[in-house]
C-alpha cells in the first residue's frame, strides 16, 4: 500500500504547489506526474500506523511537515477509461494551513458541470450528503474548512463513505470505502502533525 501511497501523492499534487491548502488546491498537474525525477518528488511517505481499512503517514513537502489519513475503495460500481487510483484523504498540517482537509482522488477527470456527492452513513448508500464543487487535477475538494469539519465528523461516526461521480466521458462511477478504522488513522494522523 504504502508504494501506491507515494505514486497516489505525485500524482495528485502534493508533490508540487501546496495542493493541501484550502483555498488553493492545485491548479496544475506537477511537471513530473509519475514522480521519476527527484526534484518533482516528495520525500517518500513514512507510515505512522495502519487502522483496519485506513492508514496514517507523514512527508515533508519543502521542508514542512505533513500529515494524511488515507483509504483506497473497497468496491466500486461503473468505471471510467483508463482510470488511476483513487482515494479518500484527509490531510494536515501543524500550522493549521491544512485542518481537516478532505479530498478525493478521483483517478479520472470529473465532467464539467457535476459535481462530486459524497454520501456517509451507518448503511451503504444512505446517510448525510456532501456535494464536492471544487476540481483540481482529478480530485474534488470541499468547498470550506466548514465543510471539511462537518465530513470529518461524519466520517468518525459511521460506517461507509460513497463517493458518485461522472467522468468526462459520462461514464458514471461509484466508490465505496469501509470508514473501520478511520477514527483511529485520523487521530494519529493529528499527532503525529502537532
Amino acid at each position: 500500500m504504502q508504494k501506491c501511497l507515494f505514486v497516489l501523492l505525485a500524482l495528485t499534487g502534493l508533490a508540487g504547489a501546496p495542493a493541501w491548502a484550502q483555498e488553493t488546491p492545485p491548479a496544475d498537474p506537477p511537471a513530473d506526474p509519475a514522480g521519476t525525477t527527484a526534484a518533482a518528488s516528495p520525500a517518500a511517505p513514512t507510515a505512522v500506523g495502519s487502522f483496519k481499512s485506513w492508514a496514517a503517514y507523514t512527508f515533508e513537502d519543502k521542508g514542512r511537515l505533513m500529515c494524511y489519513t488515507q483509504s483506497e475503495p473497497t468496491g466500486t460500481i461503473g468505471g471510467a477509461e483508463q482510470r488511476g487510483p483513487a482515494a479518500v484523504m484527509v490531510i494536515q498540517a501543524p500550522d493549521a494551513t491544512a485542518k481537516d482537509q478532505v479530498s478525493v482522488v478521483l483517478g479520472f477527470t470529473p465532467q464539467d458541470g457535476k459535481n462530486v456527492t459524497v454520501t456517509i452513513g451507518a448503511k451503504p448508500g444512505k446517510g448525510k450528503k456532501f456535494t464536492l464543487k471544487k476540481f483540481a487535477v482529478g480530485r474534488a475538494w470541499a468547498e470550506t474548512g466548514s465543510q471539511d469539519k462537518q465530513i470529518v465528523s461524519a466520517m468518525k461516526r459511521n460506517n461507509y463513505l460513497i463517493i458518485d461521480a461522472v467522468s468526462a466521458k459520462g461514464e458514471k462511477v461509484r466508490d465505496t470505502y469501509n470508514l473501520s478504522g478511520f477514527g483511529k488513522a485520523y487521530d494519529a494522523s493529528v499527532k503525529a502533525c502537532k
